[in-house]
């Protein structure tokens, strides 16, 4: 029977049960190698692996201490040394057993890696991305140390850096979780939720059992419309600061529209001026450039309520009439009885389907000039069409239970603002004993459900308001949104696209519906949808940020 004798054959069995994943058997091995020849460095450093495998990290340190004094020059056992402190959390030592290794291999990638780490650990961010740029200068293929340059940037806030960095890696290894799920956190920080969902299912796709990415996923979508409410009220923001900054000019104002040029000296504009050039953009039908003016106009004097409604007039004429009814709020804000503003208000909430509201803006605008014509054409011409409401009109006690449908009306609206939305909900509920045809006050409930995390019922009242009016576009669009978050995405297309069928100019609802066809990965349709809402407004910030990247999906997939 043969037996084994020299150091070289426990060494070369002890490297085979290592492959194996035998580590107990693969240390007995390297531990007769080393009693025979204990200057036999090889399998000193086999021992500290096999320890190392099997988590025994302090044994692995001593066996990777004694394979360095015995060969200084061997780098890879420098490099497992150093590993195997960071195990420990020992980075000082870490770094210096990695800056041995690089001395006597500065290609050697593993240890640019493991520095980078350690240097990250230690809140040193800055030196970890300049040695994880190295690492990649050498390997420009190595994913791991990719992602790693990722997680520094995020640390360091540099968000779009690491999005790059995280893209690198997944473009290298399209399989790793990590940097897709690593990279929604930076589409997160930096406002960007849509990207951010899209790489957290990537990640999920990879890995379904990825339960943070989970939690995270759905904190995300059930946020979302909040999320894209700041953003736009950021947005609305920075335009306001931009404004003001641009109150004062100190050269000649040249306006491309003929006869109007003005001369300035480090003088204030005044609203008058803004106003005035404002209208001359309305009459030549430049209504965005119109709009730019009066929100000047009304920096300067924001009490003048004719150029909240002059801005409201230009979104009306460009088919965004959410926006139009806001600003003619605005301007009865300051006059409670401007009747141009009641009259308008009524023509946007019939753009958006919503009869109930507008009969009531032209009866308002009637109680404060009867004889006024254009609200009376108005509301005659909506009630002949809208037979519901004149046979409410015309019902037993009608007038009486009006006002009272009003009250309550009124006092749920009021509750809402308030967020008391249980007892805005009981007062809606009063309103619809009394007029149950009424989609608006469904359309209000829903809204109060939502607010009570209750999507069932919320999605309820909302059917039921577009069953009593199927041009309602508030409790389409809504629909949409409730079914987005839910992640029914197919669901939300089909709600969306009746908003667009209704309201076709309304370049907020073609985005919403663009995001829902990318999140069932129909990038044909969401690319068609985003040019229709930039086609309608070119300065959309969300769509023109978006439509890159779904071109650069399209073409890849």
């Amino acid at each position: 029977m043969y037996t084994k004798h020299t150091p070289e054959e426990y060494f070369e069995t002890g490297d085979n049960y290592l492959a194996q994943g035998q580590y107990k058997k693969a240390i007995k091995e390297y531990e007769k190698a080393v009693e025979i020849d204990s200057n036999y460095h090889a399998a000193w450093n086999g021992l500290g692996v096999a320890y190392h495998n099997l988590r025994e990290y302090k044994k692995a340190i001593a066996s990777y201490k004694v394979t360095v004094k015995l060969n200084p020059k061997y780098a890879l056992a420098w490099n497992n040394l150093g590993d195997a402190y960071i195990q420990i959390g020992d980075y000082e030592k870490t770094l210096e057993c990695c800056q041995k290794a690089l001395q006597i291999n500065p290609d050697l990638v593993d240890a640019w890696n493991r520095m980078g780490i350690s240097y990250h650990r230690l809140g040193k961010c800055e030196q970890a991305v300049a040695v994880y740029k190295k690492a990649v200068k050498i390997d420009s293929k190595n994913a791991l140390a990719w992602s790693n340059m990722g997680a520094a940037n995020i640390e360091l806030g540099r968000y779009e850096q690491a999005v790059d960095a995280y893209q690198k890696a997944v473009e290298i290894n399209h399989e790793y979780a990590g940097a897709w799920y690593n990279m929604g956190i930076a589409y997160g920080e930096l406002g960007d939720h849509f990207l951010e969902i899209e790489c957290y299912e990537n990640a999920l796709k990879i890995n379904p059992n990825y339960e943070i990415v989970k939690k995270k996923l759905e904190e995300v979508i059930e946020n979302q419309s909040e999320y894209q409410d700041k953003l736009m009220k950021e947005e609305q923001e920075r335009e306001q600061k931009t404004e003001k900054e641009e109150d004062k000019v100190e050269k000649e104002v040249v306006l491309p529209i003929k006869g109007i040029t003005q001369k300035k000296d480090s003088v204030e504009i005044s609203a008058e001026n803004y106003l005035e050039r404002g209208n001359a953009y309305f009459e030549q039908k430049m209504y965005q450039n119109a709009i730019e003016e009066y929100k000047k106009a009304v920096q300067a004097s924001p009490r003048e309520y004719r150029i909240w409604n002059n801005i409201g007039d230009s979104y009306y004429k460009l088919g965004d009439y959410n926006n139009a009814i806001n600003f003619y709020e605005k301007a009865i804000e300051y006059n409670n009885e401007y009747v141009n503003a009641w009259h308008s208000m009524g023509l946007a909430y019939r753009g958006l389907g919503d009869y109930f509201q507008e009969i009531y803006c032209y009866r308002f605008a009637l109680k404060i000039n009867p004889g006024y014509e254009p609200s009376k054409r108005s509301l005659e011409d909506t009630i002949q069409k809208y037979s519901q409401y004149q046979k409410f009109l015309n019902s037993k006690n009608g007038f009486i239970n009006l006002i009272s449908l009003e009250d309550y009306l009124e006092i749920g609206n009021s509750y809402f603002k308030q967020k008391n939305y249980q007892k805005s909900i009981e007062e809606y509920e009063k309103a619809l004993r009394i007029a149950p045809e009424l989609y608006k006050i469904w359309h209000n409930m829903g809204n109060a459900y939502y607010k009570l995390n209750n999507p069932k019922t919320t999605l309820e009242c909302y059917q039921k308001a577009v069953e009593l009016n199927s041009r309602y576009v508030l409790a389409w669009y809504n629909m949409g949104v409730v079914y987005s978050g839910l992640g029914k995405h197919e669901k939300a297309v089909k709600r969306y696209q009746k908003v667009v069928e209704i309201t076709p100019k309304n370049a907020e609802a073609w985005f919403k519906l663009g995001f829902a066809y990318f999140s069932i990965k129909d990038y044909k349709k969401t690319l068609e949808c985003y040019s229709r809402a930039l086609r309608i407004n070119p300065d959309h910030k969300l769509a023109k940020k978006h439509i890159k990247f779904v071109v650069k999906k399209y073409k890849t997939d």
